[in-house]
């Protein structure tokens, strides 16, 4: 289960792992000005800073390896891959086989030098562009919705539980919510006397007698085949996360979860419309 701890610790990994590449980059930064200076000796320098380099790095590969266990461990719903570590031996290469000292040899090194760490800052933005992914099943983090205030606080809800990795919860809350929704329907179709039910009839009713009772209706109220069908799934999904449920079935739950959750919001909104409508 995802817990602020191992948020702060992500955290903490990145900046430290960002502050030791720029340590690094710095270095050899210094190495090239040294190489330029009189009676400097560029392989001397070289061989020096390198046996200082070499723990740096696997100081922070280290760190990285670290940082992929507990995003594998507790954010694995994130979808991208592990950070790359570095290649120290790459970096070393580079340094070594260096020997053109005028200006443009010297950006043409720390061209070279920068492709070390491509990859790790590949996969650093990776990470960071993946949260990107965890608003866009909700139409992106912009989103307006034409919906009464009660819906923007469900959706914000859902939004929090899912981008912890809460699927089942969120599942949950979805079939939840949509009964609310349909019931919120009912009564105020029964307020408009465009139904012929009691109050305390639609209070006992469980979900799916009010889906069915809306697909009856006239065609002003009633909702189509469709909607009845997203609804009948949606509660049959909240159904399978409100109860014990086997392995597979919970696996297939956090697979669908995207669907289920753009199946809610759009059956939200076309309900909403019915109720401002009236």
């Amino acid at each position: 289960m995802v817990s602020f701890q191992n948020v702060f610790e992500l955290a903490r990994l990145l900046n430290s792992i960002e502050h030791l590449v720029y340590d690094i980059k710095r270095d050899t930064h210094f190495l090239l000005i040294q190489a330029i200076l009189p009676g400097g000796s560029y392989i001397q320098y070289a061989k020096e800073l390198l046996i200082e380099l070499e723990p740096k790095v696997n100081k922070i590969n280290k760190k990285i390896k670290h940082f992929n266990k507990i995003r594998n461990e507790y954010f694995e719903f994130i979808r991208c891959k592990d950070l790359s570590t570095i290649n120290f031996y790459f970096l070393k290469s580079i340094i070594l086989k260096h020997n053109d000292f005028t200006t443009n040899g010297r950006k043409l090194a720390v061209l070279e030098r920068d492709k070390v760490f491509q990859p790790l800052e590949i996969s650093i933005n990776s990470f960071f562009e993946s949260f990107r992914y965890v608003v866009e099943v909700f139409g992106g983090s912009r989103r307006k919705w034409n919906t009464r205030a009660k819906c923007h606080d469900v959706i914000r809800e859902l939004m929090e539980l899912y981008s912890f990795g809460f699927f089942e919860s969120t599942v949950l809350l979805c079939g939840c919510f949509l009964e609310e929704l349909v019931t919120d329907y009912l009564k105020l179709l029964k307020n408009k006397k465009l139904i012929k039910y009691k109050f305390e009839e639609i209070n006992k009713w469980d979900f799916e007698t009010k889906i069915n009772i809306l697909y009856k209706e006239n065609k002003i109220t009633k909702i189509t085949e469709g909607q009845k069908s997203k609804l009948l799934s949606i509660k049959w999904d909240r159904n399978i996360c409100a109860h014990p449920a086997t392995k597979k079935e919970r696996e297939q739950i956090r697979n669908e979860v995207d669907a289920i959750i753009i199946s809610t919001l759009n059956i939200m909104q076309e309900i909403e419309s019915k109720i401002q409508y009236l």
